[in-house]
């Protein structure tokens, strides 16, 4: 993980990968690192600013707010709020309303000298606010209130210097993904927390205040509208009661009272619409869940995305819960994915109702379970994700020009397609023609990607060469057996670490093992047939230097040299030209010493003296005593 800093100018003073941790609260808007405090003194400022580049592909600029450090650590912990938060600081926003207008024209309104512009928008209704005395990061949460959206924020970069703005706003509907949280897969730990204090069963509402000379009197009440659940209404509100109540919720708590006030609404009708919805939300205990995850995502699983907004599907075998909640919280650990916390809220009764639904697909799933062909509890991850999207997806159905049955997602995002002679499927269009990237006929089935959990087969047969494009050195041939597993270093131009299997190095080896294609460490069957099996005796490995004379061998006994053996030199003849050798084995140290033009020295060492071809000279020593031990050990 890179951060990089800013000074209180926020320009660009440099950037750190000594990053020991990173959490991100993306609800919040803040910012917790621990980082080295080295590049913290040369690069940091405490009246300035950290950023990072997130999983949303979005640079976030934080203003630092406290610095810790302490002396035995050797390491800075930094808290910072996101830079949005400087519009409350901004010049206050005197007297603006914004009447009918979409959220991005009333976010225009809200921006304007603040030194920030209106970024990506989704689509909105038209509707109004008032925004008096307040400041702008105020009118911003009222935006998203009024309009129901949420906001966010981003910078450009141009070189070292912020380039741009940004608020955006994002849809405040639950999107959804298909991500499923379950204890086992991704979720570590589990907490919920259940709060009564806000339960209301009974909700009065009251708007606008009614105008009372130069003031406002008493505000508008919903006592006169008329609500009857035989006319289609969702309760039952007879005349002269200003509030509502929700039946099914009074059954199970009693009645609880509780008050809406909106200030801004001037319509009765509204208003009663409006208490309801806000009646809806507070007629269940209020149940918060916080898990620890395994940031799936980050480790190069999109499928697993979540975002704050999103509705997801939480498995805790061990509560007994399969809910749908919305996540309200998402604090991202950057630095170790299995840190990530994620904080749900409400149930979303729309996808709940979507997957009971469909629970006759699941109860089918089990049925194939049965029969024996593939067992679903052994899927999870991305199956997971992709049968829950399949079964919230709303579709389409038509008939193309061949008669072939077409089923489209209301997203436009997919499609699938039945002929007679077979099943194609498609998640993305090139120009206006559906990309069939998956085909399932009586020949078998033809994909780009296959993801599974566990794949059961009677055979797999795979033929060609599997290859990691990232790293050229690394491939498997299928055909002949031969794999090489190579580690290009990023920083060197040659290979560091190299792996065979089979033949390589031109030759033919069990298992090679190269450095810097310098050192190899082989193992190496010698002289083995299939009629001739190979025994340990005559297995040995090899560490060769530049060529394949220079080495240390252990474990091989050839012409009576055994267990280690050290060579240095030779040709390509086999023989020790130009070279000093050794063997160490059992009772004996053998050496031979052979210079460029032929000159040879061989010298034995036992455990009766030592022999050699050459004549020894070195002072302090008896020749005759040596002579008697050489002859003892020829024999003579």
């Amino acid at each position: 993980m890179i951060l990089h800093f800013f000074d209180r100018d926020m320009r660009m003073t440099g950037a750190t990968d000594e990053v020991h941790a990173l959490t991100v609260s993306e609800a919040k808007y803040t910012c917790d690192a621990l980082i080295g405090a080295e590049p913290y003194h040369a690069y940091g400022h405490d009246d300035g600013f950290v950023g990072l580049q997130t999983i949303h592909n979005t640079f976030e600029l934080y203003r630092i707010q406290t610095v810790s450090e302490q002396t035995d650590t050797q390491r800075v912990t930094v808290y910072a709020e996101s830079l949005g938060y400087d519009l409350s600081f901004a010049p206050f926003i005197h007297d603006k309303r914004p009447q009918n207008m979409t959220a991005a024209a009333a976010l225009g309104i809200l921006l304007a000298g603040t030194g920030w512009q209106v970024g990506q928008t989704p689509a909105t209704e038209a509707a109004s606010t008032n925004w008096y005395d307040i400041s702008p990061l105020e009118a911003l949460k009222d935006l998203a209130s009024v309009w129901g959206v949420r906001y966010g924020f981003r910078v450009v970069l141009s070189g070292r210097e912020i380039a741009a703005r940004y608020v955006d706003l994002f849809d405040n509907i639950p999107a959804w993904r298909g991500k499923r949280y379950r204890l086992s897969k991704d979720i570590s730990i589990a907490k919920r927390n259940g709060d009564n204090r806000n339960l209301a069963t009974a909700l009065y509402g009251r708007g606008k205040g009614e105008p009372s000379g130069d003031g406002y009197g008493r505000r508008i009440n919903f006592a006169d509208v008329v609500w009857s659940k035989a006319a289609g209404d969702p309760a039952d509100k007879p005349a002269g009661q200003d509030y509502v109540v929700d039946e099914e919720a009074e059954a199970l708590y009693g009645r609880r009272y509780a008050l809406l006030t909106d200030p801004q609404c001037e319509d009765p009708q509204q208003l009663l619409r409006d208490t309801w919805d806000a009646l809806q939300a507070r007629s269940r205990p209020a149940l918060a869940m916080t898990l620890t995850v395994v940031d799936l995502e980050r480790m190069g699983y999109p499928h697993e995305a979540a975002r704050v907004g999103d509705g997801c599907l939480v498995i805790v075998d061990e509560w007994g819960l399969e809910t749908l909640a919305t996540v309200v919280e998402i604090e991202r650990d950057y630095v170790s994915p299995a840190g990530t916390k994620v904080t749900f809220g409400q149930i979303n009764e729309g996808i709940a109702a979507r997957v009971a639904a469909g629970s006759g697909t699941w109860d089918r799933a089990g049925a194939i379970n049965a029969s024996g062909t593939i067992s679903s509890d052994r899927l999870t991850g991305a199956l997971d994700v992709a049968v829950t999207k399949l079964l919230a997806a709303q579709s389409h159905f038509t008939t193309d020009d061949t008669g072939a049955f077409l089923w489209t997602a209301d997203n436009g995002q997919s499609a699938l397609r039945i002929t007679g002679a077979g099943v194609q499927i498609a998640d993305h269009k090139v120009g206006d023609q559906w990309a069939w990237t998956t085909a399932i006929t009586g020949m078998g089935v033809v994909a780009t990607a296959l993801t599974t959990g566990v794949l059961d087969a009677d055979r797999v047969q795979i033929t060609g060469m599997i290859v990691n494009p990232d790293y050229p050195g690394t491939f498997w041939d299928l055909s002949t057996g031969e794999a090489s597993f190579n580690y290009l270093s990023s920083k060197m131009a040659y290979n560091l670490l190299k792996l065979w299997i089979g033949k390589g190095g031109g030759g033919e080896y069990g298992v090679i093992l190269t450095t810097d294609d310098k050192v190899r460490l082989s193992i190496e069957p010698s002289w083995g047939t299939p009629e001739e099996p190979i025994t340990p005796s005559s297995d040995h490995v090899d560490i060769f230097g530049p060529d394949q004379y220079t080495h240390i061998r252990l474990g091989h006994k050839d012409s009576n040299k055994g267990l280690l053996e050290i060579g240095v030199g030779g040709d390509d003849t086999g023989g020790y030209r130009g070279t000093f050798a050794a063997s160490i084995s059992p009772g004996e140290i053998w050496m031979l010493c052979d210079d460029s033009q032929g000159n040879s020295n061989e010298i034995a060492v036992t455990g009766s003296g030592i022999s050699t071809e050459k004549d020894i000279t070195a002072a302090g020593i008896s020749i005759q005593a040596l002579e008697r031990r050489v002859a003892a050990l020829e024999g003579k």
